[in-house]
């Protein structure tokens, strides 16, 4: 799932701006601090809609690329940003991160030098199809996102920790965030965590209860789930699959079987990972490699909820098969 990536380092401004260009938005770059010499570093992936680029620039610099065209937060690791979008004018900071709308003319006025910040770019019909699956719409139209989101506590903090979490593994280039069945559903947690932790108009309704859905379309999501076990899914594939928002989905997974949709399609795995570990010669296979191609990163929680559910270990288990 994740394609484009980068990793550059440049003093040439006009480099550094052609990079910026290349992987972000066409931009003009402007030199503010002429006593520091410019020191460009980025870092860039991409999982699925969303672009991250990890950038510090080392000494004081503006930046203005007109009209985005996609949604955007930028997200201080240390230091500050101060930004411009529709006239309003915001700074972000180490507890704050600016949010952007597609639309408006933009300018980042000063990104200082001592700021590292994730500049996180999001198309525009990927969000706001989320948005619409969430609530059950065909849809929303553009999202007034306030410019500022609170990072410091709550959802915000919650966001800005998964947005970290994938940064570090998308430089991993043999990391399993680069296998599909990982990458698809943490790239729609990005989506979904965005708009339940900033400020924009829809937030009242996806914060009302959702009606659950009716026990045969529960029926229906388990059906695709069980088929499609070895494939990404998300919530959002789930939920159109059914005719349903997402939340009616959810709130009929909760009142008819008991847990998550996602978290029953990890109970539907682990059965598949114990099959697969009975039938296979414990000489040509290995307990890590079953685990993960089922879609399980840590191998402690795995092994923690394989116990749990089977009362043995995965490896008393794969030591055990009869190929």
């Amino acid at each position: 799932m994740p394609t484009r990536s980068l990793m550059a380092r440049t003093r040439d401004a006009d480099e550094a701006r052609e990079l910026a260009s290349a992987f972000l938005y066409p931009q003009r770059l402007d030199l503010l601090d002429l006593s520091t010499e410019l020191d460009m570093v980025m870092y860039a992936g991409e999982i699925g809609p969303i672009l991250i680029a990890d950038c510090e620039y080392g000494t004081d610099v503006g930046i203005d690329p007109g009209e985005l065209g996609s949604y955007h937060v930028n997200l201080p690791l240390s230091g500050r940003l101060r930004t411009t979008q529709r006239g309003r004018t915001v700074d972000a900071d180490a507890g704050t991160a600016a949010v952007y709308r597609p639309t408006g003319a933009t300018v980042l006025n000063r990104w200082f030098g001592d700021c590292r910040q994730l500049c996180i770019k999001i198309e525009k019909t990927a969000l706001e199809s989320t948005l619409a699956g969430c609530l059950g719409r065909s849809d929303v139209g553009p999202i007034e996102f306030e410019p500022i989101l609170d990072v410091s506590t709550g959802a915000g903090r919650d966001w800005a920790k998964l947005v970290c979490l994938v940064n570090d593994q998308l430089r991993n280039s043999g990391g399993l965030i680069h296998q599909p069945i990982v990458a698809a559903p943490l790239a729609q947690g990005l989506l979904t965590g965005l708009l339940a932790a900033a400020g924009h108009p829809f937030r009242a309704l996806l914060d009302e209860p959702a009606q659950p859905c009716r026990p045969a379309m529960v029926a229906r999501a388990i059906e695709y789930l069980h088929e499609h076990a070895d494939r990404p899914v998300t919530v959002a594939d789930l939920a159109a699959h059914c005719w349903v928002s997402v939340r009616s989905l959810q709130e009929g997974f909760q009142r008819h079987v008991g847990e998550a949709p996602l978290r029953h399609l990890r109970t539907i795995r682990l059965a598949r990972v114990r099959a697969e570990l009975l039938a296979s010669d414990p000489h040509q296979v290995t307990v890590a490699s079953i685990a993960h191609r089922w879609g399980f990163g840590h191998l402690g929680r795995f092994a923690a909820a394989y116990t749990a559910r089977f009362g043995e270990p995965p490896s008393v288990t794969l030591r055990a098969s009869r190929p």
